[in-house]
């Protein structure tokens, strides 16, 4: 009987101390990240998929990224200044004493190197984002010249997004770009250890860092593809940080008491496509109708649980050339049944939704408005090559209430970043949906 009762004891005594103590990673040196997907490569030349793009995020650095407590501003990495020279030459002034996880100094000839890669049309899939660049000059050591074909004012934004993460010649010359996409070297502050494909990959924090060794020394990425079980495995303490939690699993996360949701806006927006060629949407009040139709504020409610706002053309408010004084259509079926009339259609139209592209409904959009010579088409020329900031703005602004009153796209939301966190751990989701290390550490 004794006997028993130890044991009972003994076991209530280790319960009560799995229950009172956070998982092994607690102890502040390792953490695990649970996201919906394996990742598909380490080349950051070879994907463009969040999951993928959180690894590159860490692995590398790139000329600049954004400021995480204003996403859409620019704050140096690898470059420390830059400036336009002329309207087809972007320079930039790069850092000095920086080296690769393998030794290799970082300098001018990397950066060329990089950007002669993301030029080179039918190797990689990031060529669209870079193909208004047409060299990279080396200047000396640490200044390199980029050259554009055209005035292109958002140059040095392109290299803050996935692509711009600058590679080591000398280590992917010695081996293959093959190897290198699955054995990385880059400059960033953790560096890779391991990747068993569908289980994990393993990260060491770079202890040389040029902004200070990370304070978390370890992280396992791993896939967990099932929502329930992301959730599962952060509210046993499997993983101290879990990505994409969907509404419906948020009361269930703050239920826990071990663990918290955190969101954020984003800069990603849905809309219905619309083939606005011929038939019924070729009417731009038959389109306006359609945005009148629908009650996005009901949608938000009840799918989204109130993780979304409202949009009223296809520009997130994350974004340069947001235009605040565009506000969405409001659910009004009265103007929606008005709209049709004029149209010649009092009785409603049918409208295909599609799940692929084809004639006639919505998903494929075509839109003549946007065709060479339009209004829209000009402004939209205007902006992607002026260097005057104020002039892009009032051609992005134009343009997007031309967007607004034609209504090419049904219009719905912008929806949030739902992401979850252990109470231990000190993180905060971004707009830009990226997980950045080494902003990551264990109160």
């Amino acid at each position: 009987m004794q006997r028993t009762v130890l044991a009972v004891t003994l076991g209530l005594c280790l319960a009560l101390l799995a229950i009172a103590l956070p998982a092994d990673p607690a102890i502040g040196q390792d953490l695990v990240i649970a996201q919906g997907a394996d990742i598909t490569t380490l080349d950051p030349t070879q994907a463009t998929q969040i999951h993928n793009l959180n690894l590159f995020y860490n692995i590398y650095d790139a000329l600049v990224t954004w400021d995480p407590k204003d996403i859409g501003k620019l704050v140096p990495e690898l470059a420390v200044s830059w400036r336009s020279v002329d309207p087809l030459t972007w320079q930039f002034k790069l850092r000095q004493g920086v080296s690769f996880h393998n030794g290799e100094p970082f300098n001018a000839d990397a950066v060329k190197f990089t950007v002669d890669r993301l030029i080179t049309k039918g190797v990689h899939q990031v060529y669209g984002g870079f193909s208004t660049i047409e060299r990279a000059d080396v200047v000396d050591n640490y200044t390199v010249n980029i050259v554009t074909a055209k005035p292109d004012p958002i140059l040095v934004k392109r290299f803050a997004g996935y692509g711009g993460q600058i590679l080591p010649p000398q280590y992917i010359k010695q081996v293959d770009w093959k190897t290198f996409a699955i054995k990385p070297v880059g400059t960033g502050p953790y560096k890779f250890v391991e990747w068993v494909k569908d289980d994990r990959v393993v990260l060491e924090a770079n202890p040389t860092y040029w902004r200070g060794a990370p304070k978390i020394k370890k992280v396992v990425w791993r896939p967990i593809p099932d929502n329930f079980a992301r959730v599962a495995a952060l509210t046993r303490g499997e993983a101290q940080i879990i990505t994409k939690v969907i509404p419906d699993h948020v009361s269930q996360v703050e239920k826990a008491g071990c663990c918290r949701v955190e969101h954020t806006l984003t800069n990603l927006v849905t809309v219905y496509l619309i083939n606005a060629q011929k038939g019924p949407l070729a009417n731009a009040k038959v389109r306006q109708a359609l945005n009148y139709a629908v009650d996005k504020d009901k949608i938000i409610k009840e799918l989204y649980k109130g993780y979304a706002i409202p949009i009223g053309s296809g520009i997130p408010n994350t974004d340069f050339g947001y235009n605040a004084k565009i506000k969405p259509y409001p659910y009004d079926p009265a103007r929606a049944r008005q709209l049709l009339a004029e149209a010649g259609y009092p009785n409603g139209v049918d409208v295909d939704i599609q799940s692929l592209r084809g004639p006639g409904g919505i998903l494929h959009q075509a839109w003549p408005g946007n065709y060479e010579g339009t209004p829209f088409y000009k402004l939209m020329e205007e902006a992607r090559v002026t260097l005057d900031v104020a002039k892009r703005l009032r051609s992005y602004h134009e343009a997007a209430q031309i967007w607004h009153d034609e209504a090419p796209e049904l219009f719905l939301f912008q929806g949030e970043l739902i992401d979850a966190a252990r109470n231990e751990v000190k993180y905060q989701a971004r707009g830009d949906q990226r997980i950045i290390l080494y902003d990551i550490s264990y109160r």
